[in-house]
């Protein structure tokens, strides 16, 4: 600075960019804006066949159960990880759940329950009847519960079931004939019920059957016929207090013991003591050549 002169400020360059300060929010509230009814447009479009959608709500329901926010996302059953890759069968961490598939029909995307788990957890009551109006199911486990009352005929409209589980419950009363419809069952399972009576002729349709858990218990006078099923061989075993001895044999032969053993307790009950006695069969059905 000379000697006599005045100092001066330095000019200060400014950078100004017109209008960002207010820009930018605007921008974010229309990409936010956009987003949200990208996904109410979908959401739109997707929706649970209302038919099933009420039956699923109702079966959780009456068995007290609760749907889970993973999937049943807005009410909506078929949302979420029911329509994911996520797999259902054998993950603790998805019961109950359910599956679902969906396909497009006049630009709306429809979905039909395929599964439903409901596996341990102590659900209550009779299965209930609103089950029917799920007639996609192809996979249905209600295993290790309380569940009571018959097996209801009705299951026998769910014909594209290929997998039904039951077992560890306390149903009772006999096996319904109408199960015998259900040709696409892989495997069936409805062992350590109270069931009793013959297993229905009809059973005999299931062709692709490969396994089959059940059993049956039918009283015969003081004693009882325990009828087991599972896929291997079919074996034929009598035992007095409890013991067992099992040989391979066919059902009509299974079926003549418990007659011969009939027979001779009407023979000789007046000249005997009466001795638990335990006839036991193994039905099987195998398909293979």
């Amino acid at each position: 600075m000379r000697p006599g002169s005045t100092s001066r400020p330095s000019p200060r360059r400014c950078l100004y960019v017109y209008g960002s300060a207010s820009a930018l929010p605007k921008l974010l509230l229309l990409l936010l804006a956009a987003s949200s009814s990208a996904q109410a447009q979908q959401a739109a479009r997707m929706k649970t066949d209302p038919v099933e959608a009420a039956a699923v709500n109702a079966v959780f329901a009456k068995l007290r159960q609760t749907a889970s926010s993973e999937w049943n996302i807005s009410g909506d059953p078929c949302t979420g990880i029911a329509t994911d890759g996520t797999v259902i069968e054998d993950n603790g961490n998805f019961n109950p759940g359910i599956k679902c598939e969906c396909s497009d029909q006049n630009n709306i995307t429809v979905c039909h329950v395929t599964k439903l788990k409901i596996y341990a957890l102590n659900a209550v009551g009779p299965i209930p009847q609103e089950l029917q109006n799920l007639t996609r199911l192809i996979n249905l486990d209600l295993s290790k519960n309380y569940l009571t009352g018959s097996l209801p005929s009705f299951l026998g409209n769910l014909t594209a079931m290929q997998y039904m589980t039951l077992g560890t419950n306390a149903l009772s009363g006999s096996v319904p004939k109408e199960l015998g419809n259900l040709v696409n069952l892989v495997s069936l399972g409805f062992g350590s019920n109270y069931l009793n009576g013959p297993l229905p002729w009809e059973l005999g349709n299931l062709a692709k059957l490969e396994q089959f858990h059940e059993t049956l218990v039918a009283d015969v006078g003081e004693n009882k016929t325990f009828v087991d099923g599972d896929v291997g061989s079919v074996l034929v075993g009598g035992g007095v207090g409890g013991a067992f001895v099992g040989v391979p044999f066919s059902p009509y032969m299974c079926i003549a013991t418990l007659l011969v053993i009939l027979l001779l307790f009407h023979l000789f009950l007046p000249l005997l003591v009466v001795v638990p006695v335990t006839v036991t069969c193994i039905w099987t059905f195998s398909n293979k050549v």
